[in-house]
């Protein structure tokens, strides 16, 4: 038995060959008894999670109240600074990335404070709804909490519990407000132990909840926190399944499965909406489960998705989730993976007959080699992690889409830098455009030098449609 680093609890380390996943062995702080704390299920006292499972349901982790953790203080890890003090200024040691958080740190309190985000550029701030929800703070409080960063974690904390409120009859995009702030203020919580942030995060989630009213079960893409009202029936399969993480470890923390069993019931209707060769699309509409975009990949708008059914499947020990993961992801390797420029990539395809739309990768792909690696895949996982090394260092950086046949950049950022998508985009496929995660793109040279495109053709065979999405473009990565 070793101890972890300063303030750690004593562990043992053990592999359960059967699923080659890690498990530790802790005295649990809070019951003082050596006792098993699973990654994936745990509670305080060391009792694995159990889990129902019952002939044609859904399987589902119960979760009882008993085991409800009422206080999960835990011990920051200490920071070790072991690198040579006499190194290059270009090494990256603890030391330099601690100097850059907080460098950044400090501009936001000078000039952001109280406020979503800063500008650094022009010194000011942004606040991605109508009233601020102070996600710098909220996101980023664990990762002081990681890093040592007393002083500055108890200023976040102050400024987390003194003014966040969610009782704004203001509209938010459900997804960015899990993954951020609901996500944020349950590790917060965990970290630090002060029940007010898992008050705050039940809160928020009981607000939020009205989004699974729909018909299929899956998530509206807007809600609004006072009222309720929820808005936008056309969503992605990323804004989908990427829920079940927070709302699943908040049923673990509260006892409460209904925030686990709403989040599972969308991922699982998505995935019974799949095609007959096991792909998803990029655009689906959540009152009918038809598809509207039937690009399918690994990047913007479906990535995720994949994340969070491995994630889900572990974090939960959900055997359901498992097996979906399992058929997902032999589906993709199947008919999205491509063998081209002497390495594997993940392309563009039609979900229903698996042919190639487009040889594209990009930035936001570039995630998929640690799932791969989190999912046991080492050979894939180190390949596709050779080929994001050759896009990332084709210009020095990754392009946010290239073309891995060509190896040919294909965008350059846009003023926004959210989406390089064009309000006249279509979803047809001519020459002047090229299908991109389920839009067509153009792509010329006035877009190369960052000029604004030539409008695409109008929409066929889907004009009725397609005329009726032209204000919801950006659906991807927006900010309303």
């Amino acid at each position: 038995m070793e101890l972890l680093k300063k303030g750690g609890y004593p562990q043992e380390r053990h592999i359960d060959n059967e699923r080659n996943m890690n498990r530790d062995t802790r005295s649990c702080p809070f019951c003082k008894t050596q006792a098993s704390v699973n990654a994936r299920f745990g509670n305080k006292c060391g009792k694995p999670l159990k889990l129902s499972i019952e002939a044609g349901s859904m399987a589902k982790p119960v979760f009882y109240k008993e085991n409800a953790i009422q206080n999960t203080s835990m011990s920051a890890p200490s920071v070790s600074y072991f690198d040579n003090p006499s190194a290059s200024a270009a090494t990256v040691s603890p030391d330099r990335v601690c100097a850059e958080f907080l460098h950044a740190w400090n501009g936001y309190k000078q000039y952001a404070w109280g406020h979503d985000e800063l500008k650094p550029l022009s010194k000011t701030y942004s606040d991605w709804f109508p009233a601020p929800l102070l996600m710098t703070p909220v996101d980023a409080f664990d990762t002081m909490i990681l890093m040592g960063l007393t002083a500055e974690a108890a200023e976040a904390k102050n400024l987390i519990l003194s003014r966040l409120d969610f009782d704004l009859d203001i509209e938010v995009q459900h997804f960015e407000v899990v993954i951020r702030i609901l996500g944020g203020l349950i590790s917060a919580q965990q970290l630090d132990g002060d029940l007010r942030f898992l008050e705050l995060a039940i809160d928020l989630a009981d607000r939020m909840l009205p989004v699974f009213d729909s018909n299929t079960g899956m998530p509206y893409r807007f809600v609004n926190l006072k009222t309720h009202k929820t808005r936008s029936r056309f969503t992605n399969p990323a804004e989908i399944g990427t829920c079940v993480l927070e709302y699943g470890t908040l049923s673990r923390l509260t006892g409460d499965p209904k925030y686990f069993d709403a989040a599972k019931r969308a991922i699982v209707a998505l995935y019974h909406r799949r095609s007959r060769i096991g792909l998803v699309g990029t655009t689906i509409d959540v009152e009918t489960g038809g598809w509207l975009a039937k690009d399918s990949h690994v990047g913007c708008g479906i990535d995720s998705y994949y994340e969070y059914l491995l994630k889900g499947a572990i974090l939960f020990d959900d055997p359901e989730l498992w097996a979906m993961w399992q058929n997902t992801i032999a589906a993709v390797n199947a008919h999205v993976a491509d063998e081209a420029s002497g390495g594997l990539w993940y392309g563009r395809v039609n979900m229903n007959t698996g042919e190639q739309r487009a040889t594209v990768f990009g930035a936001l792909d570039a995630f998929f080699p640690a799932v791969l690696a989190l999912g046991g895949d080492l050979d894939r996982a180190a390949r596709l992690e050779d080929s994001c090394y050759k896009m990332w260092t084709l210009h020095g950086i990754a392009p946010e889409l290239l073309d891995y046949k060509t190896m040919k950049a294909l965008s350059a950022p846009t003023t926004s830098g959210l989406s390089l998508l064009s309000r006249s985009t279509t979803f047809t496929t001519t020459p002047a455009t090229r299908s991109i995660g389920g839009w067509a793109r153009p792509f010329s040279t006035a877009w190369s030098s960052g000029a604004r495109p030539t409008p695409a053709s109008p929409p066929s065979p889907m004009s009725a449609r397609a005329s009726k999405l032209t204000q919801w473009r950006v659906i991807f990565w927006p900010r309303p």
